[in-house]
């Protein structure tokens, strides 16, 4: 799964009805590419229904360094899969969210300190169980942190930083 795909996923998540031509446009690939990307997301089970059901192993995992004097607060969040304690206060979140959205609605309920997209897994004497390469569609380089989410004409572009976003936006 590349970049391509993950906007695809995020075109189709806010509306499964989108036609091919007009994902096509905002993708910046062909009409028959992006039906090929489709039927191979549909073949290896990433959509699993016609109305677009993203399976849960794809949802995005966030590592948060959190500030709490009750770990337990933590533990009644939903999304939150994993806790550490790596000082008498301070706990390592791993949080999973299927979009921004969810990250922000926890972020606001605590003190962070920290926090970083995972962008790689893997489980001790296993491969890589899962990969996900942004690259900024102004710069190139690989995104190492939250990615900006920038739509102009019905295109949806990721950048790396503020500066890129600025330049890109003279662009276009």
């Amino acid at each position: 799964m590349d970049e391509y795909d993950l906007k695809i996923l995020n075109i189709l998540r806010e509306n499964a009805r989108t036609p091919l031509s007009e994902i096509a446009k905002m993708v910046g690939l062909s009409r028959q590419t992006v039906k090929s990307r489709i039927e191979k997301l549909e073949k290896e089970g990433v959509i699993r229904k016609y109305t677009i059901e993203v399976a849960r192993d794809f949802e995005n995992e966030v590592v948060l360094l959190v500030e709490e004097d009750d770990v337990r607060r933590i533990l009644e969040v939903e999304r939150v899969a994993e806790v550490l304690r790596v000082a008498s206060n301070k706990f390592l979140v791993r949080l999973k969210a299927e979009n921004l959205e969810e990250v922000k609605e926890f972020v606001k309920n605590w003190k962070i300190l920290d926090s970083y997209i995972v962008f790689e897994k893997w489980k001790k004497d296993e491969d890589v169980i899962s990969v996900v390469s942004f690259r900024c569609d102004y710069c190139g380089k690989k995104l190492v942190d939250k990615p900006i989410v920038y739509k102009y004409h019905n295109r949806v572009y990721f950048l790396c930083c503020k500066t890129c976003l600025e330049e890109f936006k003279k662009l276009v």
